[in-house]
């Protein structure tokens, strides 16, 4: 009797610590981003204030990183499915190693080569864009939306998933309407820069919150954390 009363407390604190653990995430990696952009910014040469926020540069492998946490968190996740069934872990594989993918991309440039190879080697500009580049961008953003709408019923399963893929969603639209559909300058690129780091650093949160579902559910599994003792 006096073990049941203490177990039942216990149970009803861990239900709300993944919430509390994912806000204060959010915050801390809100107030990072911030300030990540704001020290890029002021580093930067008066002449070239956009200079950090260029390709390659530190605000590029900031976004890979929070795409490498990403990655790493899903790839834990379908670690940790081991026992469910292969849609549920298909779904977690998928988003590890497209996560990853991207963040390679992001590192090593992959798509602004494809850009240029599909120049010169096969159709030439393409119609409605400027270049390749924002078509492969864009082609990116429809097919993580198709893939994630494929798998909706699993990503609503999983608390504090959602809204931090809208919120990632919402500023990769942003990053990609920038990049799309205004002239080349200084203060466009910080702005749609600003805005693809804070996409991914939502992407990683919300892999983080995916991963404190699965873990609490695994840790919660019939037979699945006997006591040693």
């Amino acid at each position: 009797m006096p073990d049941t009363a203490v177990a039942t407390p216990r149970r009803r604190g861990d239900g709300g610590a993944p919430g509390r653990t994912l806000r204060l995430h959010l915050a801390a990696v809100l107030l990072f981003v911030a300030g990540y952009v704001v020290v890029a910014y002021l580093s930067a040469p008066a002449h070239q204030p956009d200079r950090y926020f260029e390709e390659g540069q530190a605000v590029d492998v900031m976004s890979a990183l929070f795409l490498v946490m990403a990655g790493t968190f899903a790839w834990a996740c379908f670690l940790l499915s081991g026992h469910a069934d292969s849609v549920r872990r298909a779904f977690w594989l998928l988003l590890a190693v497209g996560f990853l993918f991207v963040a390679l991309d992001e590192l090593l440039e992959i798509h602004e080569s494809l850009d240029q190879w599909v120049l010169r080697a096969w159709l030439g500009w393409p119609p409605l864009f400027r270049n390749w580049n924002d078509v492969i961008v864009l082609s990116y953003g429809l097919a993580g939306g198709a893939f994630l709408v494929a798998f909706r019923h699993e990503v609503r399963r999983h608390p504090g998933v959602v809204p931090m893929l809208v919120l990632g969603a919402l500023c990769y639209a942003l990053h990609t309407g920038i990049d799309t559909l205004i002239a080349e300058s200084a203060r466009k690129t910080v702005v749609e820069e600003s805005a693809k780091l804070a996409a991914t650093a939502f992407f990683a949160l919300a892999m983080l919150a995916g991963f404190l579902s699965v873990a609490r559910s695994a840790r919660n599994r019939p037979g699945a954390a006997a006591d040693p003792h």
